[in-house]
């Protein structure tokens, strides 16, 4: 019996050895797995970053290309006279003509054409037909004085240009010459980008019609392209079929989890970093109903000692506020809770410099005027702000007051007209009103209150 205990008390004292060895091991793998998928996220983005700034190189430098032709078309003494005369194209000419854009030929078709809109000579093996100088591009160019593209009005047939550009030519005297016609095909500019990109990435480049102009895996470009234009045409905002917008300089990451982040939030944006640069070091910063994180990270971008917390009801919308933290690698200052406005403040939050909301204040009757892109895409958690439109201001004044420090401020943004009410609420629980601002379309949109002045 001694002995079976014995051997008992082993295997358990073995088996409570291998588990205590087998804990730091797991850990140490979950953390190496942790690194692993964070790494992989930054070379994924790193990848993309390179993709595109390899495509815009490749189309600065075509159009570098396509200016310095124009420039030696301008400077070629023979083509200007003949320009200038009207008279034909001739063997010459057209010789000339090609020397002068040879850096250029191999990256699209060229045309040349007098100030009249009469075409001169190719490098295509058909020949051009006569424009009026007021058509489209050319007209465009003459206007800006510089190389300007457009995407054709007719998106016509495969064979079509799917991209238009115009340089005009100019003499030594100023006087107009014509103008340098480029014509990109399909085959044209598959071949300048696929150089770029190659076939490892699924970048798609669509004309204002939303026809496939270049795909880097063309068996996706129609699919894309029709499931894209199905989306807008079904009234879903552009930010939610693009996954991400730009809020005060910084890219976010958007998704119907969120409201899209508009330019009238700017104002409560600036007013919030105006009064945060003259705070005390190391500010305490509170953005609550946050849902993308925009205002907060606004603040924590151009306030560099200032500390940000993000909070909002919704766990998805925290998501997307935790990623766009990262995407703008603030995640140092910045960090994203739980918390519900219309409770009382959550003691975990302690105490802050400053409450920074934009709460949902759409009204009862206003939500069902509301367009369908907005009332059929965006959350209506977030818009919806009881009957009058001013439940969360009454709620937040009286749940998270206590969350201030004495002389503590508030700054929300509100609706249209909504500003006389919001003070109102503000100035009856104890605080000052000390700013209200406009946003940039003239409307007043934000306010600015002081809880509890230190000299009171």
């Amino acid at each position: 019996m001694r002995r079976l205990l014995s051997a008992s008390f082993r295997n358990r004292l073995f088996a409570a050895l291998l588990a205590a060895s087998l804990i730091p091991l797991l850990l140490c793998s979950a953390l190496l797995l942790q690194i692993f998928r964070l790494r992989m996220e930054d070379r994924a983005q790193g990848e993309a970053d390179g993709y595109l700034d390899s495509v815009g190189q490749t189309l600065d430098q075509a159009c570098r290309s396509f200016s310095s032709a124009a420039a030696a078309l301008e400077r070629d003494g023979v083509l200007s006279q003949a320009l200038l005369q009207g008279s034909p194209s001739q063997g010459e000419v057209y010789r000339l003509f090609l020397e002068d854009v040879q850096s250029a030929q191999t990256l699209a078709r060229l045309d040349l054409y007098d100030s009249q809109g009469n075409w001169y000579c190719s490098t295509r093996s058909a020949a051009g037909r006569s424009l009026s100088p007021q058509w489209g591009v050319l007209y465009q160019a003459r206007e800006r004085a510089a190389l300007t593209f457009v995407a054709p009005e007719d998106p016509g047939t495969s064979n079509s240009p799917v991209l238009v550009g115009a340089a005009p030519l100019a003499g030594p005297d100023g006087a107009a010459l014509g103008f340098l016609l480029v014509s990109f095909y399909q085959s044209d500019l598959h071949r300048l980008l696929d150089g770029a990109v190659g076939d490892s990435c699924d970048l798609l480049l669509l004309s204002p019609y939303w026809r496939a102009v270049y795909c880097s895996q063309p068996a996706l470009a129609d699919s894309l392209a029709d499931d894209l234009r199905r989306r807008l045409l079904d009234g879903e905002p552009l930010a939610y079929v693009l996954g991400e917008w730009e809020f005060y300089g910084l890219p976010l990451r958007v998704t119907p989890d969120v409201l899209i982040p508009r330019d009238d939030t700017c104002a409560v944006a600036e007013l919030a970093i105006r009064k945060a640069l003259f705070l005390e070091q190391d500010p305490r910063i509170l953005d609550l109903c946050c849902g993308s994180g925009c205002i907060g990270l606004a603040i924590a971008s151009r306030v560099k000692d200032a500390k940000v917390t993000l909070a909002d009801l919704s766990m998805e919308a925290l998501a997307i506020a935790k990623e766009n933290t990262g995407l703008n690698r603030l995640g140092g200052r910045v960090r994203c809770v739980q918390a519900d406005a219309t409770k009382k403040a959550p003691a975990f939050l302690g105490k802050y410099d400053m409450i920074v909301s934009n709460p949902p204040y759409v009204t009862g009757a206003e939500m069902q005027a509301l367009p369908h892109s907005v009332r059929d895409f965006e959350p209506e958690m977030a818009l919806y702000g009881g009957e009058d439109g001013l439940d969360f201001y009454r709620a937040i004044v009286e749940n998270y007051t206590p969350a201030l420090k004495k002389g503590g401020f508030v700054c929300f943004e509100f609706g249209m007209g909504q500003g006389d009410d919001v003070c109102r609420i503000l100035e009856e629980n104890g605080y000052t009103i000390l700013e209200r601002t406009r946003d940039y379309n003239g409307r007043e949109r934000a306010v600015l209150a002081q809880y509890g002045r230190k000299e009171d």
